[in-house]
């Protein structure tokens, strides 16, 4: 996720209050980001899934959550 500040405690990140996360982010950036993902990572992943979500009263900011499920063993 991107757009998700961090603070470390005993050396494990703890995301930030949602009201101080979250990006503005153009219209052009996930399919941007899934492109570049696309075109630089392989194998390829599979099932690729890049998507901004609304933060909720945040005025209009954003997350971009990047996932592709693992593989099946």
């Amino acid at each position: 996720m991107y757009g998700v500040p961090e603070v470390k405690e005993n050396a494990v990140p703890i995301p930030v209050w949602l009201g101080k996360c979250g990006l503005k982010i153009d219209g052009r950036i996930p399919e941007s980001v899934e492109n570049i993902l696309l075109d630089s990572v392989r194998p390829v992943l599979p099932n690729l899934f890049v998507q901004p979500i609304a933060i909720a009263d945040c005025n209009a900011k954003q997350i971009l959550v990047v996932h592709h499920p693992g593989q099946l063993q």
